[in-house]
């Protein structure tokens, strides 16, 4: 007795179409799995997405950043002068002041004339304590003055005396004055910057000695080392020039305090070695500006620093010395609402801990981190730099132009955060392209709402064990050049040799050739990437959304649109796609052939679990299996739709739904593969090995060129077992064995097999055929199942070995079997066999050509 065979085709199919049984047709923003039918896919967002349910980004200013809730998003320092508002951010520019400096707020030069008072004497800042007593110095003046207004004295010294060791004011006239030591309590405050001056006597123009409190007020410095602060003392510089030919400020000792407001530091193109040298202690910089030194503007070692509206940088640097801030040993840098530009090492570089060192922070908020120094870039060249077990975060900020990578965490347990900034255009460096975060050597960084824009080399990377995570942003135009790491291509997010990391909820956009790219990944663990949206609009060469080369890679709830070429590509890796969309994928013509497929892999493992793949090019997915794979490896879909895929063009074969060859396993279980032209549904060679349960495959033709339009056809296949397959709407046959091994059919069904164009055995383009299961070679099996509705026959058999139990056979000719080599045994002899079969029904093995990788120049 033969038992009652079960229902073919998934077990569950929402919303598929109750006549077809195809999957439903989803919005652009879903995609649909047989056990849910239809459901959101891709980057949540909000102010970003579109009608048809995709988040496609709109257009922001250059110097915007754009977030995927809020839409354009100014990022920057809070006040910035109209003559530096440039494209939606704030461009100040360092040579439109000359002789002072830029800042945010304008062009600050305290050395100007115009800004002088009227009269000899200056003015104490708004604000001041005004108790202290005061005593003028005029060094025009004869001896014997009083110290007066009217009758000043001739030297510092003698007014310093009338104070009795006690606080007082010294103004100063117009003039040079001899550096000094200065008391406690005593704050010089001279006519201007542009005409009163300090000029150093004995190596110093000022020197702060401990414990002492004091201030310099429109002045000048000029000299060898203008102003020493020595423990505990504490120097306040208001409208002060520092120039000269060494340091411009040395805290020394510990627990001293410099702070400098509306200053500037000039180092007159490398002059002054360096900017503020600070041991322990404090140091701030309101309004005010270090520029033009040649080793460093400030180079800290356990000190606090606070920036605040300033501008640093401008140093003219020498071979691996010129960041614009160092700080180490315990260091505290906070740098806010300022512009970091021109260095030649670092903006700002948070030295490693370590050996005796204690780790050191950096903080910087709506700050502008931006290279202009002409001239050949160095290695070693990086925006903002920390080193192994120090820290830095960065937010609301834009750092745009930097060499080798924006920002770079580079060393064990070095940490970076960046938070709602941009980082546009990085530009190439010896050591490698421009990335906008590199996380390196074991180094971690962390990029929440961020925006990585036209950064040649990557948008984001970590490398040689650094980890990366990123949330929430906006990966866009990266990737035209190569990386440099491994001879890695460019990508919007890079990880290689052992770099890990974890992308989410972010969308990519336009990234020239990748992406995602995974070149000699963890070993450990895979590199996730979740609820993304990747749109790669076409162009020339071959866009990727995701490459993995020796790695691997978990995709989630990720919509991958757009592609040109591959949609997703793995060499040598484990690759899992969960709850995803491939749709899109257009095919390229490249030198080794023409490339287009929604998923191809090589000597891979390959899941797919509810993922919709099509509408596209080429094929849908295919694995290819070398020796190198040693047989174990193999490629699983389960509740998943393969539709809509078309070949390349006129005479150029495509790989048909899903492909497999060489020594590997395909599973299917749960799948809908419909309206596919090409070879067929599913299609095996070399090898592979075959697993179907409950799958249905309906809308398979040829191309009238080459042909095809099987359901599932295999071509020295090792073996394959199908069980509860629906396959239906197809042209040259439902099933086709070509010179495998063992084929098994159970509990499925065959139907309206209609006939179509095809190469017969004989290699001539013809049309017709239209066969249930065509077996040409090796050895068959169906059972409990219904073949009906053939155009010619129901099952049929050209050299090979069938048996056929407990089926339904049907076909237009009204009989069931024919042969043309070989022999069928059947359960029901006596409704008879059809006429010999002719050479032109019997087709050949298809031959889609061969798929191409894309090269990794």
């Amino acid at each position: 007795m033969c038992a009652p065979a079960p229902e073919p085709g998934p077990a569950v199919c929402v919303d598929c179409d109750p006549g077809s049984g195809r999957a439903p047709a989803c919005a652009a923003g879903e995609r649909a799995a047989p056990s849910t039918g239809c459901v959101a896919v891709g980057a949540p967002s909000v102010a970003w997405r579109a009608a048809d349910g995709v988040a496609r980004l709109g257009e922001c200013a250059r110097y915007e950043r754009t977030d995927l809730e809020a839409g354009c998003v100014a990022v920057g320092p809070r006040m910035c002068a109209a003559e530096w508002r440039l494209e939606g951010g704030c461009w100040v520019e360092p040579a439109a002041c000359p002789g002072g400096v830029a800042l945010p707020s304008g062009c600050l030069w305290p050395a100007d004339p115009a800004g002088c008072p009227e009269g000899r004497w200056g003015v104490v800042p708004e604000g001041w304590e005004g108790n202290a007593p005061a005593s003028y110095v005029d060094s025009a003046a004869a001896d014997g003055g009083d110290g007066s207004a009217q009758r000043p004295h001739r030297r510092i010294a003698d007014a310093l005396a009338t104070f009795g060791g006690g606080p007082g004011v010294v103004y100063l006239a117009p003039g040079d004055y001899a550096g000094l030591r200065l008391p406690d309590g005593v704050s010089l405050v001279g006519h201007c910057a542009a005409d009163t001056r300090l000029v150093a006597d004995g190596g110093y123009a000022l020197n702060q000695q401990e414990g002492a409190v004091g201030a310099l007020v429109g002045l000048t410095l000029v000299g060898g080392a203008q102003a020493t602060v020595r423990t505990p003392a504490t120097l306040t510089l208001h409208g002060v020039l520092v120039r000269g030919a060494a340091q411009g400020v040395v805290l020394s000792g510990s627990r001293g305090a410099v702070r400098l407001v509306e200053s500037v530091i000039d180092g007159e193109g490398g002059a002054l070695v360096d900017g503020i040298v600070a041991g322990p202690g404090q140091v701030a910089l309101e309004r005010s500006g270090i520029t033009g030194t040649q080793d460093g503007a400030l180079l800290a070692v356990g000190t606090t620093i606070e920036v605040t509206g300033s501008f640093v940088g401008g140093v003219v640097g020498r071979p691996r010395v010129g960041d614009a801030i160092q700080i180490a040993d315990g260091a505290h840098l906070t740098v806010a609402d300022s512009v970091l530009a021109g260095y030649r090492g670092a903006a700002v570089h948070v030295l490693a801990a370590g050996e005796g060192r204690a780790p050191s922070v950096a903080a910087l908020d709506r700050v502008v981190v931006r290279q202009t120094r002409p001239g050949p870039s160095v290695a070693g060249e990086s925006g903002l730099r920390v080193g192994a077990g120090s820290r830095l975060t960065v937010r609301d900020s834009a750092l745009v132009a930097n060499p080798l990578s924006q920002v770079i965490a580079s060393g064990e347990d070095a940490e970076a955060a960046i938070e709602r900034s941009l980082l546009r255009g990085a530009v190439a460096s010896v050591a490698a392209t421009g990335v906008g975060a590199l996380a390196d050597r074991g180094g971690r960084i962390v990029v929440t709402d961020c925006e990585a824009v036209a950064n040649p080399g990557s948008g984001l990377a970590a490398f040689n064990g650094g980890t990366l995570a990123v949330e929430r942003s906006v990966i866009r135009g990266n990737g035209s050049e190569a990386l440099g790491f491994n001879e890695a291509p460019g990508a919007g997010v890079a990880f290689g040799q052992g770099g890990r990391g974890r992308v989410a909820g972010s969308v990519f956009l336009d990234n020239v050739r990748r992406g995602v790219l995974i070149i000699d990944g963890p070993s450990d663990e895979a590199i996730a990437v979740e609820d993304c949206t990747f749109l790669q609009p076409a162009g020339d060469g071959y866009r990727l959304a995701v490459d993995v080369l020796r790695g691997r890679l978990h995709l989630g709830g990720t919509l991958l649109e757009g592609s040109l070429g591959l949609g997703v590509g793995a060499q040598d890796a484990e690759l899992a796609l969960e709850n995803c969309a491939v749709r899109g994928f257009e095919c390229v013509a490249l030198p080794g052939g023409t490339v287009g497929a929604g998923i191809i892999s090589l000597d891979s493992e390959v899941i797919l679990r509810g993922v919709d793949i099509g509408p596209g090019c080429g094929g849908g997915v295919e694995s290819k299996f070398t020796a190198a794979s040693g047989g174990e490896r193999g490629l699983t879909i389960q509740d998943s739709v393969v539709r809509s895929v078309t070949p390349p063009g006129p005479a150029v074969p495509g790989l048909g739904g899903v492909y497999v060859w060489g020594s590997g396993d395909l599973s299917l279980s749960d799948v809908v593969i419909q309206d596919v032209v090409g070879p067929g549904g599913v299609g095996l060679a070399e090898g592979a090995r075959l697993e179907v349960d409950a799958v249905r495959i309906v809308g398979v033709r040829g191309d009238g060129v080459v042909g095809g339009g099987h359901g599932v056809w295999a071509s020295d296949a090792a073996a394959a077992t199908i069980r509860r397959a629906d396959l239906a709407a197809l042209h040259v046959a439902g099933i086709a064995w070509f010179d495998g091994g063992g084929l098994t059919v159970v509990d499925s069904r065959i139907a309206e097999v209609t006939g179509g164009p095809f190469f017969n055995d004989e290699d001539v383009f013809t049309t017709g055929a239209g066969h249930g299961v065509f077996v040409a070679g090796g050895t068959a099996a169906v059972g409990r199942s219904v073949v009906e509705g053939a155009e010619q026959v129901a099952v049929m058999t050209d050299g090979g070995d069938v048996r056929v139990e407990c089926t339904s056979l049907s076909a237009a000719r009204s009989c069931a079997l024919a042969i043309a080599g070989g022999r069928i045994a059947w359960d029901h002899p006596e409704e008879g066999e059809c006429p010999q079969a002719e050479a032109a029904d019997v087709p050949r093995a298809p031959r889609p050509g061969e798929p191409v990788l894309p090269p990794r120049e």
